[in-house]
């Protein structure tokens, strides 16, 4: 079997990352052929390839010229119905046999050169979209030509979902449930694949404990600082409220946020992340809404636990399941000395990172039951 997966980059972003994670692990554990296809590569990995020159200019052109527009504008919407790259001519001349997207937007892939692909595709909700549960930022109301072409390039989706031409996947129950609720058909729950790392401190045959005194709370946001829903003023608000505790923020440049806040520049080194996490006591989460975050994998991975709102799906997802963590009612709880305050737990779950490190062999079952209909 030979698959071609689709991602706007490699490595940069929790998408970006579980897609690679995916590719290695299918190939190095199975005997299906998988490809990743990017418009920006930052890896030296064979299985991963670029566009052309020619597509990959249009697309950061047209990206450029529109979040400059949306800026002047005060709207924000990164998850784009239209792209650049026509992937059934890759397909055709590659001879895939099953097409699986993850993360295609910013003027990447054609949405609507999808319905002339004749192999089945899949496609995952990393951070919801198509077309739209809603988007990566959502659609404002304020681009009606946006929204007109969205609800044409939807109803054909589902054409083709209903028939099971497109099977959508997403690592979260809930948001499996959405799409059910809004008329989608095949809609399947597989979580992200992640690698076991070297740094990983869970013990597999025993209870981890939390620490009782907690004097180093990170955030990491990524390339998303300035995106109001990851909530980073929610975190300059705890450390506020908390003087005598460190926080660190890794993500974003030297900025001075407070003084007991130490920030880092982003890094695509997971082994750096890793040590990030590895040193904290607790990783808060404060984001509005996250589908299924892999930073809190990541955390779960190294023993530390996570702090997260409970109205916030993916997060309360993670920490409900796997009972690591702890999960506050609102932003006025940041205000609470007790949010520190978590007993060590004697009951922790490791189902959920057990889904995650064998994913591949549920996608594999997934690409076999889809070809074989």
């Amino acid at each position: 079997m030979k698959v071609l997966h689709v991602s706007t980059n490699d490595i940069k972003g929790g998408a970006a990352l579980t897609a690679s994670s995916l590719v290695t692990a299918l190939n190095k554990n199975t005997d299906i052929t998988a490809e990743l296809l990017v418009r920006d590569k930052f890896s030296k990995i064979d299985s991963i390839r670029q566009v052309g020159n020619v597509d990959r200019g249009m697309a950061k052109f047209f990206s450029f010229v529109s979040q400059f527009y949306f800026k002047l504008s005060g709207i924000q919407y990164h998850s784009f119905p239209f792209g650049c790259t026509k992937l059934s001519y890759i397909v055709e001349n590659g001879h895939y046999d099953l097409v699986h997207l993850h993360w295609v937007q910013a003027f990447f892939v054609d949405i609507a050169d999808l319905q002339k692909i004749k192999s089945p595709i899949v496609w995952t909700l990393h951070d919801k979209w198509p077309l739209t549960l809603l988007s990566h930022l959502e659609l404002s109301p304020d681009v009606p030509f946006f929204r007109d072409r969205i609800k044409q390039l939807t109803s054909v989706l589902k054409k083709m979902n209903a028939y099971k031409r497109l099977v959508l996947v997403s690592p979260s129950k809930h948001l499996a449930d959405t799409a059910l609720e809004m008329g989608w058909q095949h809609v399947r729950v597989v979580r992200n694949q992640f690698t076991k790392h070297k740094h990983s401190q869970i013990n597999f045959d025993s209870n981890v404990s939390l620490p009782k005194v907690v004097q180093d709370i990170g955030m990491i946001v990524a390339a998303g600082a300035k995106d109001t829903n990851k909530g980073l003023d929610d975190f300059i608000e705890l450390a506020k409220y908390n003087p005598t505790k460190n926080f660190h923020v890794l993500g974003i440049d030297d900025l001075k946020l407070g003084p007991n806040i130490k920030t880092y520049t982003f890094t695509a080194s997971r082994a750096f992340v890793f040590d990030f996490l590895k040193k904290l006591d607790y990783l808060f989460i404060p984001s509005k809404y996250e589908n299924f975050p892999s930073v809190a994998i990541e955390a779960f991975q190294v023993g530390t636990p996570v702090i997260g709102y409970r109205n916030n799906p993916g997060v309360s997802e993670i920490i409900s399941e796997s009972r690591f963590g702890k999960l506050i009612d609102a932003k006025d709880n940041l205000r609470c000395a007790s949010i520190f305050a978590i007993e060590p737990s004697s009951d922790i779950s490791l189902t959920i990172l057990d889904d995650c490190y064998t994913s591949y062999l549920q996608h594999m079952k997934l690409y076999n039951e889809i070809l074989s209909d």
